[in-house]
């Protein structure tokens, strides 16, 4: 439990923090000095600190303090990646993944599969077995030649520029390929047994050295995963004691992985295979058309990628993209996609970010609490705007805001950025009915100890708002 001291600090945060934003909002400006006070009441001195609040009814200022210095943004980017996906692509957009056959041998036979993927993000297992059970409906029961996997979509690095190798073994930097299939990544359950934790899953190629260490090992003794030439994931170091854990890592190989799991869905179909599932980047003219699977809608997507920040979402529309705008589909096609597609929709000035990836997840991203204040403005009027502003976590009820700004329950719509050492929250405030603001507030050299004090220096201006004079 913390001290009375510290208790009595956060009541005159709160108490100088509210008296300036009086002077704020009649002034549309914070003093150095007040916000210098309120950092230090909150114990937040050793931070860097953004934010901006306009109206959203006409975008005058009311509160503005580093408005134009860059930050690391963390997750919040994912509001250019998801402004630029519905205004390019749209709302309705789909991703598509088809089933092509060359000629029927028999009745029952034909010679060459073809499934042509999009990059669907949210393609599951049961996705591809309703679509290969298009065959069993069209009375196929052999395939006399190959299955061909096509990737007419997407080349380049599998990964943006600079994820490490140690971060690419986990769920959340899983490679973004046209073979996407459950994210990319699968489950492993640790159980503790003794003073070691065993793999659950036995069909997996993982082997866990884990062991379970007090407080005093933990200090030294550090978890890490490792990927072995033949693919198989090696688990060593140290976790805390505890029953069990279900952690998610990458799939190393998409391709080969999707290779796998059209064969096996196919032997469970009891569809017979003669030959090899192949990877191809072509597709032939004049094939029959069995069947598709599309995608949910992009506004539900954009849904799903807000509310719990996903992403592998967020990577595979940047490259998405690159692909529709320029016909090729890499990172850095999606990265010039995006910048021309905020140009010409929104006719936002760019000069204040820079980034390397569509979720934010770079060290090298960065961006102005003006420029994404601007973008959440210009959101305004647009054909999509709906569907953007419906797909934010909402304060104390949704996505990463569940259990966040409960006092403001309802009447925040915003997206939430993290990183090691940054937090951000940009979004709506909607305090009453026809009053609505527009804010990002942005710390960067942030300790993990210090989030929950920013949370509440946070919550405590959106609360004090008031309309600029």
């Amino acid at each position: 439990m913390k001290s009375n001291h510290y208790f009595c600090c956060v009541s005159v945060c709160f108490l100088l923090l509210f008296s300036m934003l009086s002077v704020g909002s009649a002034y549309g400006a914070l003093s150095r000095d007040d916000i210098e006070k309120s950092l230090a009441a909150y114990q937040l001195t050793n931070t860097s600190v953004a934010l901006r609040i306009i109206d959203a009814k006409n975008g005058k200022k009311i509160l503005f303090y580093h408005e134009d210095k860059t930050f690391q943004p963390g997750s919040v980017f994912k509001l250019v990646t998801a402004a630029a996906a519905l205004l390019y692509l749209g709302s309705d957009y789909r991703f598509k993944t088809t089933l092509y056959f060359d000629k029927r041998l028999s009745k029952h036979v034909i010679n060459n599969l073809y499934i042509d993927f999009s990059g669907d993000p949210s393609l599951t297992t049961q996705d591809l077995v309703q679509l290969l059970m298009q065959l069993q409906k069209e009375g196929i029961t052999e395939i006399k030649g190959d299955i061909y996997l096509v990737d007419r979509v997407f080349s380049g690095r599998a990964y943006p520029i600079d994820v490490s190798q140690s971060g690419a073994y986990f769920y959340y930097n899983a490679p973004v390929t046209a073979f996407n299939l459950n994210e990319n990544a699968f489950p492993v359950t640790l159980q503790q047994k003794s003073k070691q934790f065993v793999v659950l899953n036995e069909n997996e190629k993982v082997i866990s050295h884990l062991r379970a260490a007090d407080q005093k090992a933990l200090q030294y003794c550090q978890f890490n995963a490792n990927v072995t030439k033949d693919n198989q994931l090696i688990l060593s170091g140290c976790l805390p004691a505890r029953e069990s854990y279900k952690f998610y890592f990458a799939i190393q190989d998409p391709g080969a992985y999707m290779q796998k799991s059209v064969s096996k869905t196919l032997s469970t179909l009891k569809i017979k295979v003669a030959n090899k599932v192949v990877k191809t980047t072509g597709l032939p003219s004049g094939l029959t058309y069995l069947g598709r699977h599309d995608s949910a809608t992009l506004s539900a997507l954009v849904k799903h990628m807000l509310n719990i920040s996903d992403n592998f979402y967020a990577q595979v529309l940047m490259k998405t993209l690159g692909q529709h705008y320029y016909g090729i589909g890499t990172f850095a096609s999606g990265k010039k996609a995006i910048t021309e597609i905020l140009k010409a929709k929104l006719d936002i000035n760019l000069a204040t970010m820079q980034f390397e990836d569509g979720a934010g997840a770079s060290e090298q991203d960065l961006i102005s609490a003006h420029f994404l204040s601007d973008l959440l403005f210009k959101m305004q009027g647009q054909k999509t705007e709906k569907d953007f502003f419906n797909a934010l976590p909402v304060a104390g009820i949704s996505g990463t805001l569940k259990n966040r700004l409960l006092a403001l329950k309802a009447k925040v719509y915003a997206k939430t950025g993290t990183a090691s050492t940054a937090t951000s929250l940009c979004g709506y405030y909607l305090p009453v009915k026809k009053e609505r603001y527009i804010f990002c507030i942005m710390f960067n050299g942030i300790k993990q100890s210090q989030r929950s004090d920013a949370y509440q220096m946070i919550e405590a201006v959106l609360q004090k708002l008031k309309p600029a004079e």
